[in-house]
């Protein structure tokens, strides 16, 4: 599902560079759970922003679903990005002017889809929130303006889920409703998912644990039990 060859990301010129990414190899089987967990400053949100094709490696090859990013324009990405892969952030980016199911229905809009509207419906009732359809983030607690952005994030039932810090923003209980959210939706719909988090409680959940450290992959292998 996702291939990385000698990724690197190099920012700033000159005598003045700083490498983020430092020739990651990396390959993600379609279907797996798998966390990226490091110190601040490791590279796991930039990794995350090259695989979601947000971002663009100074060296090496991505691929997703065998798509070579590297051949692709900006907006072949952007199309490719709608109809493959969904994005949960930990500030949420929910539309402000725009209610929970409006919210929900702006990827599939993108797309054309006539049927935005009940789908965006069903994911949000999926989520626990049918009944706050109709209102506006504000208006929501955080708890429940991420379940919002993890239904807006399958409603195009994608293949690859990636999700920076989704629980970052959020108390202990609500943390574990929305992760609970992102397991039970990646089991039905067989998606791929890949999370960074810096919490070790979410990292144990997962099938696999990728280690940064210093732009590099220090470690990768089974999550550890406990």
């Amino acid at each position: 599902m996702i291939e990385l060859r000698g990724v690197s990301r190099l920012l700033g010129s000159g005598e003045r560079v700083l490498t983020v990414l430092d020739g990651v190899d990396l390959t993600i089987p379609g279907g797996q759970f798998a966390c990226v967990v490091g110190p601040s400053g490791s590279g796991k949100s930039t990794l995350l922003g090259l695989i979601a094709g947000i971002d663009r490696p100074s060296r090496g090859e991505i691929r997703v679903a065998g798509q070579d990013f590297g051949r692709m324009s900006e907006d072949e990405l952007a199309a490719f990005r709608g109809r493959w892969i969904g994005i949960v952030f930990q500030s949420f980016h929910l539309i402000s002017t725009m209610t929970a199911l409006e919210n929900v229905q702006v990827p599939l809009e993108l797309l054309g889809d006539l049927d935005a509207r009940a789908r965006a419906s069903e994911l949000l009732e999926r989520v626990g929130l049918a009944a706050r359809a109709g209102h506006y983030p504000v208006q929501l607690s955080g708890g429940e303006q991420q379940r919002v952005a993890i239904a807006r994030a399958f409603v195009n039932q994608p293949s690859l889920l990636l999700a920076d810090e989704p629980t970052g923003n959020l108390d202990t209980k609500s943390g574990e409703q929305v992760l609970s959210l992102l397991r039970q939706l990646r089991r039905d719909l067989g998606t791929t998912l890949l999370v960074v988090t810096h919490e070790r409680s979410i990292a144990r959940l997962a099938e696999r644990v990728i280690t940064l450290v210093d732009g590099r992959v220090a470690a990768d292998g089974p999550a550890e039990a406990g």
